[in-house]
């Protein structure tokens, strides 16, 4: 049986002058019962038909193209789905909520208000059509006006769980709404695929949807964490000095395909913190880009590569040990000695790169002394008889060979640490940024790396902020700054709380994109940096004119041309 991806998700569809959330049901079928259209993976191009059900019964089919267009237009980048709140209808409280009675405990002699939210739940309508029960906690830091006054209304706003932050909450009203961002962080879904918390959860869905996508994806991670675990006996001991810790899975969707994955992690908070040093290197941007240079000036091979599942290479440091639950299957209930570096363990980190360390020195390269994460070996090249040094850079399990045989340097490592085989090869995309080789003007061919995909998307989350807004990225920024712009003697009136939080974090956008090439922009970068903590309206309207300035340009490379510049020194004066 063919996997599908569509199915069960929910996803805001047009219907009529509204949008309506619908739940993706079965393929449409011709009349001879096949399936209509055909897929593809990209979705544009995927030609499937699909019955989507609403709330109220009514079924209509849409392509899978524009279920696909739909599913991330109603995310963020990160495929957190947004809904709006339309009113509260209901409520209820179980067994946890504090009775009045309980309502105040005693600390230092004094009385004091219970502030829990415990137990209870608001029964929620969206503006999207749909209605969910949502836990008051998260309501409460979502939309605390509506939820206040609506405690209020109904003659709740007594109980415990409410008289300690209503009153005040009503009394602040009019700040509150200027600081509180009133869209709902739906954390049951992703790009409109419902998020499982749990293993029996996640059958629950499958079950449900008619399929088994969340199933494949835990067998798939147990396949590939198994050997991470060394299960004991019923009848054996777990050996003295081991510290117990919960491991979990989490569940998420990919973005490119909507494939669902699983990964289980430890709870490595919930164990004392190792004594020996948990810092784990990386290798620096400089080195990249001197390596790249190299690379070209020696007539090298550059190669790449993902090491597969790179933690459980290595071993465990911690003497830590957990309880099977379900998604080991027969083995649930049992104890188990963890015996490599799990995702979640303090430890992790440094005890892959420790363990990476000691197979490159075995394979003959020296760390080098100005960075550790570049590793360098001697080596002559057979045509010429060129000595030189070939280099691997590290970047936690990113892989960067030059040498004049890459690919063997590459499959050295790769026979200790298995690799991705999609990943082996020429460098695409390698610390955020693309990577291709270009030809000069003078006929030399280089390495160039481009910052062009973070830029445009960078701008389209800017483009998202300003949407109802009264800003504007300027569509002809022909540099940087305005014309004359000094940020220093700006007076223009001090941004929002919300506004200044978005300046602040897209400084740390544009800084990023200045480490990844876009040298062009960091003087005036570094003038708005020194506002950060006082900014004003200016300041954030030239903010927007580097944007714009990038998406005019957002194709600028920096090339990394190895040839020697031809200086004149003749034209220089000499001067004692």
């Amino acid at each position: 049986m063919s996997i599908d991806n569509y199915i069960g998700a929910e996803v805001m569809m047009e219907r009529g002058d509204t949008k309506m959330t619908g739940q993706v049901q079965e393929r449409k079928r011709e009349h001879n019962g096949t399936f209509k259209g055909t897929s593809n993976p990209n979705p544009l191009l995927d030609t499937r038909s699909y019955i989507v059900e609403f709330p109220d019964g009514m079924e209509k089919e849409y392509g899978a193209n524009i279920i696909a267009q739909n599913m991330y237009a109603q995310c963020d980048a990160d495929g957190n789905q947004f809904v709006l709140l339309e009113d509260i209808v209901d409520y209820k409280k179980d067994g946890r909520a504090v009775k009045e009675v309980d309502a105040f405990i005693n600390i230092n002699g004094k009385s004091h208000r219970r502030k829990t939210t415990d137990g209870w739940f608001l029964c929620v309508q969206w503006k999207d059509g749909s209605t969910t029960w949502e836990k008051l906690s998260k309501l409460k830091e979502s939309n605390p006006i509506e939820v206040a006054e609506y405690a209020v209304a109904q003659d709740i706003s007594h109980e415990p769980a409410f008289a300690w932050w209503v009153p005040h909450t009503l009394r602040k009203r009019e700040r509150i709404i200027m600081a509180v961002n009133s869209r709902y962080h739906k954390t049951t879904h992703k790009f409109g695929i419902c998020i499982p918390k749990t293993v029996r959860e996640a059958l629950e869905l499958d079950k449900s949807n008619g399929n088994s996508l969340w199933k494949d994806a835990i067998e798939k991670e147990m396949r590939n964490v198994g050997i991470a675990f060394k299960i004991l006996d019923n009848n054996d001991n777990v050996p003295i000095g081991y510290q117990f810790m919960k491991c979990h899975l989490i569940f998420t969707v990919k973005m490119d395909s909507f494939e669902r994955k699983a990964r289980l992690v430890a709870g490595g908070h919930m164990i004392d913190t190792p004594s020996t040093i948990t810092y784990a290197s990386v290798v620096s941007r400089e080195s990249v880009r001197i390596a790249l240079t190299m690379a070209a000036f020696h007539d090298l091979e550059v190669q790449a590569g993902d090491i597969q599942n790179a933690y459980l290479t290595a071993p465990c440091n911690e003497k830590v040990y957990t309880t099977c639950g379900p998604e080991f299957g027969a083995n649930e209930g049992k104890k188990a000695i963890i015996v490599r570096a799990l995702y979640g363990l303090a430890s992790a980190g440094a005890s892959f790169r420790n363990h990476l360390a000691d197979c490159m020195r075995s394979l003959g390269y020296t760390s080098c002394v100005a960075d550790p994460d570049v590793w360098m070996k001697a080596a002559v090249r057979p045509d010429d008889g060129f000595e030189y040094y070939a280099y691997v850079l590290l970047y936690v399990d990113d892989t960067l060979c030059i040498s004049h045989d890459a690919k063997v340097a590459l499959e050295e490592i790769n026979q200790h640490f298995t690799m991705k085989k999609k990943s082996m090869g020429k460098p695409d995309i390698y610390l955020g940024a693309k990577l291709h080789e270009v030809r000069m003007p003078n006929g030399v061919t280089a390495w160039a790396m481009s910052s062009s995909k973070y830029v445009q998307e960078s701008i389209s989350n800017v483009r998202k902020y300003i949407h109802d807004k009264e800003y504007k990225i300027p569509k002809s920024a022909t540099s940087p700054f305005p014309r004359e712009y000094r940020p220093e003697i700006d007076v223009s009136e001090e941004l929002s709380q919300d506004d200044a939080s978005f300046y602040q974090s897209q400084i740390g956008v544009l800084r990023w994109i200045v480490e990844l090439g876009r040298v062009d922009i960091i003087v005036e970068t570094s003038m708005l940096a020194s506002h950060v903590t006082l900014p004003r309206i200016g300041h954030l309207e030239a903010m927007l004119h580097i944007f714009g300035y990038l998406h005019n340009r957002h194709n600028a490379r920096i090339a990394f041309d190895p040839t020697i510049p031809d200086i004149n020194q003749d034209e220089f004066v000499r001067r004692d």
